[in-house]
């Protein structure tokens, strides 16, 4: 994840990148967390999943963080 959030920012020169993965999916979660995104938000019962709704993390990271 680190490897391409680096090549938006160097190559594409985007300025910030968001990213979202739904409540069951924890380990989606921790690889962007991991990688430097932050927690920016939780959408109650945004997404469908195996037959039900379900919440989704909202994530992001600007350029001058990921740097840092």
């Amino acid at each position: 994840m680190r490897g391409i959030t680096k090549y938006a920012f160097s190559e594409l020169r985007l300025q910030r990148l968001e990213a979202g993965c739904s409540e069951p999916n924890l380990a989606s979660l921790n690889t962007f967390l991991k990688a430097g995104y932050k927690l920016e938000g939780f959408k109650r019962m945004h997404v469908q999943s195996n037959g039900e709704r379900v919440g989704c993390y909202m994530l992001g990271i600007l350029a001058n963080e990921f740097f840092e």
